[in-house]
């Protein structure tokens, strides 16, 4: 859980910079300098996609391998925080996951259109 907390942390602090940045630096500068500040931060979501990828499947390989124990001292036929439960249709930590990397592809799209498409207002001098 403390590796997923701070896979968490580290994604809105670089989303959270990058958005300051972009309000305060990027928003005028030329496209070449917004292309190498977006790129640095494709490189930087792509580090931490795949720490989130790496930290998945060690998840499931735990589940797997806990389920397939024949007794447990715990009693819990499957770890995990009771919250999630499995559904008719699909099981709750495949549900989370997809959740979390749709997230994570929509703020990675708003970035993209931030940086490239959206025409900041101008500051005035009393900014």
């Amino acid at each position: 859980m403390s590796t997923l907390l701070e896979i968490i942390s580290l994604f809105f602090g670089l989303v959270s910079a990058y958005i300051v940045a972009l309000y305060l630096f990027l928003q005028g500068s030329p496209l070449t300098l917004r292309f190498v500040a977006f790129l640095l931060v494709t490189l930087a979501f792509i580090f931490i996609a795949a720490m989130g990828w790496n930290l998945q499947y060690l998840g499931e390989g735990i589940h797997h391998a806990w389920e397939a124990l024949p007794s447990k001292a715990t009693g819990m036929p499957t770890l995990g925080p009771p919250f999630i439960v499995r559904t008719i249709f699909i099981d709750g930590q495949i549900l989370t996951a997809w959740i979390a990397w749709g997230i994570g592809f929509f703020v990675y799209l708003m970035l993209t259109y931030l940086t490239f498409c959206f025409r900041w207002p101008k500051k005035t001098s009393a900014e």
